[in-house]
């Protein structure tokens, strides 16, 4: 009896650890084209589970519609890769449409992509290079480190491209702003990312007012002081003309050892290859045709 009652134990044991391992059911799935989730092909509809691979294929029809039991719909655009998981994306490559959510973010090697208000959107690109850009369609994005602290925040029409900057610290600042004082305290408003940091440094008051670019170290700043981050500031200088050494007039902001550009070049010339289904500005949501041109240098439409 006694070994029976240890046999039914063991039973309950491996049955319960079966379970717990089991992946749950996070959401489905629908298939345009070539698509597979966990290497597996799918034709119409499937199941996601919660650390689902989903991939899909390199034809201009290929992508992948997905309802999550959050609410959360994303889609994936051709020549894709993401892990999926209940409340967030980690894209490997391509690009992936977020809809309207105010909680569901998007992870990629270097950055999280955050909504900030109630029924943001937006599509987060990742290119071969690992550069990624970002478009708010809806509300605002916010762009974080992998540690959480601020990068930009990116609003509806004004798309940014985030790339790691080899040999820089993840304290490293840069960054274009108006200086401006309130009860004592100076802050730097930073147009280019959308963040606002408070300053400290020497001879503040004189840049008070004025466009500079402050480079220095950045610092956490405390939970409720309302800005993204303190500036302990080595060099301020005028920002008329001014782009840091390596850079293009266009990637002026460097936050956290992370370059941050404007999305789109903008005053380009464009045409239509040959054929309209080639997709001219690989990786890049929407493109209208191009040269082609540089990733950089593509350009969105609705």
């Amino acid at each position: 009896m006694l070994g029976k009652l240890y046999v039914l134990a063991g039973a309950l044991c491996v049955s319960s650890y079966a379970l717990a391992a089991s992946p749950s059911i996070i959401g489905s799935l629908t298939a345009h084209g070539e698509t597979r989730i966990d290497n597996h092909d799918v034709q119409g509809s499937g199941t996601v589970f919660d650390g689902s691979v989903v991939e899909t294929g390199q034809s201009v029809s290929s992508g992948a519609d997905l309802r999550l039991e959050n609410n959360a719909e994303i889609t994936l655009l051709r020549d894709s890769r993401g892990t999926l998981y209940r409340d967030h994306l980690v894209l490997q490559r391509g690009t992936v449409q977020l809809g309207l959510t105010d909680s569901f973010r998007v992870q990629t090697i270097s950055l999280v992509v955050v909504p900030t208000e109630a029924h943001s959107s937006g599509v987060v690109s990742v290119d071969a290079a690992n550069s990624v850009t970002v478009e708010a369609k809806n509300g605002t994005l916010e762009i974080r480190t992998s540690a959480g602290a601020g990068v930009a925040r990116v609003h509806p029409g004004h798309p940014l491209m985030f790339s790691s900057m080899t040999g820089k610290s993840s304290a490293e600042f840069s960054a274009i702003g108006t200086v401006s004082s309130e009860n004592g305290r100076y802050y730097l408003d930073s147009p280019e990312t959308g963040m606002k940091y408070e300053m400290k440094g020497d001879n503040l008051k004189d840049h008070d007012g004025t466009s500079v670019i402050a480079s220095g170290v950045l610092e956490p700043a405390a939970p409720d002081a309302g800005v993204a981050g303190l500036i302990l500031a080595k060099s301020i200088r005028s920002s008329s003309a001014f782009t840091l050494p390596g850079q293009s007039a266009q990637a002026r902001s460097v936050i956290g050892g992370i370059s941050v550009s404007s999305g789109v070049t903008a005053n380009t010339t464009r045409k239509c290859p040959p054929d309209p289904l080639i997709d001219c500005c690989p990786g890049i949501p929407f493109p209208k045709c191009c040269n082609p041109l540089s990733t950089a240098q593509c350009s969105h439409s609705n």
